[in-house]
């Protein structure tokens, strides 16, 4: 479960996409949003981030963890099925279940040492970033470290920001 949280917290560090955690009695519910309200999540975004939380807690427990339900507004392919363990039936949301046991057990292994460096400069990363969140800080730090590559045309922005051209005409436009 510390491992869930601290992923949720330093999520925008390595990318643009919100947690939302919701615990009940025996089980946790994980949810993905676009931090950008106006997007949706694609269908690339979704699978790559519940497949990345459940390898963290597989490799991070030594054991196959199974999640009780997956949903996503997406089909995915019979090997990604087989890599969750459950049939992943579409919807309007996206989600992974854990059972809270199993989210209970311990990290194989555990480094504070390098937590109690990593910390606080994770926690200044965040502090930075959430300065300033909006869409138009995104564009122009985006724009910003494409203009020495050489790589500032507006399909390349839109690529670096994952979002179609059209759409970053219309959400700059309302900026």
């Amino acid at each position: 479960m510390e491992a869930i949280e601290r992923f949720a917290h330093y999520k925008h560090l390595v990318g643009p996409i919100d947690l939302d955690v919701v615990l009940y009695d025996k089980m946790v519910s994980v949810h993905y949003r676009y931090a950008i309200s106006e997007l949706a999540l694609p269908k690339f975004a979704i699978l790559n981030e519940q497949l990345l939380l459940l390898n963290l807690i597989r490799v991070g427990t030594g054991e196959r963890i199974t999640p009780l339900a997956v949903s996503s507004p997406f089909d995915y392919a019979e090997s990604t099925l087989l890599e969750f363990g459950v049939s992943v039936p579409k919807s309007d949301s996206n989600a992974i279940v854990f059972d809270k046991v199993d989210l209970e057990k311990p990290f194989i292994t555990q480094n504070n040492i390098m937590w109690q460096y990593l910390e606080p400069q994770l926690n200044h990363q965040l502090e930075l970033l959430n300065r300033d969140n909006s869409f138009s800080q995104h564009v122009q730090q985006t724009l910003f470290s494409a203009l020495p590559r050489g790589h500032f045309q507006i399909e390349d922005v839109a690529i670096d920001l994952g979002v179609s051209v059209r759409t970053l005409q219309r959400i700059s436009q309302q900026n």
